[in-house]
């Protein structure tokens, strides 16, 4: 079964914090991991402590996408990567995406995909390095490293 676990950045401080993520009255929380009990069997979760509910910066949010590269990264909504060309960087994203750029049937899904912000410079995926998954480098997120995502 897929881990299920969101980060965020706390809005008292600017640190991360992971665990369960829910909205309230138009604030993000996140359930630290310690102070929850998910309990698939009842449906349900028990949380221990309020003190583990902690209002997070909505904008910050990220569920776990999973982990890759040879060091075993884990990876995040959001979070910058690199691959074997350090010239194609690109972001991890969860939502609708359109296939139009890579097949002819030009149908949409739902679910992870890799958004390249500069895949423009160069003619195919294998001349941007991204055939070996393997290779690829966590260099940053979008909440602490925005200058990243711009194209020169």
């Amino acid at each position: 079964m897929r881990k299920i676990e969101f980060r965020g950045k706390r809005k008292d401080n600017g640190r991360w914090v992971y665990g369960a993520f829910f909205q309230y009255h138009g604030k993000a929380y996140i359930i630290d991991d310690n102070n929850i009990d998910l309990s698939p069997e009842k449906h349900c979760a028990w949380i221990y402590s309020v003190n583990g509910i902690i209002e997070v910066i909505p904008d910050s949010v990220g569920q776990y996408f999973g982990i890759a590269g040879k060091t075993s990264i884990l990876l995040y909504e959001e979070d910058i990567i690199q691959f074997n060309n350090p010239d194609c960087i690109a972001i991890i994203k969860f939502g609708t995406y359109n296939n139009e750029e890579v097949s002819e049937d030009n149908q949409s899904g739902y679910g992870w995909y890799i958004a390249n912000y500069n895949m423009g410079r160069f003619d195919d995926i294998e001349d941007a390095g991204m055939l070996d998954i393997y290779t690829l480098k966590l260099i940053g997120n979008k909440t602490d490293n925005p200058e990243l995502l711009e194209v020169a």
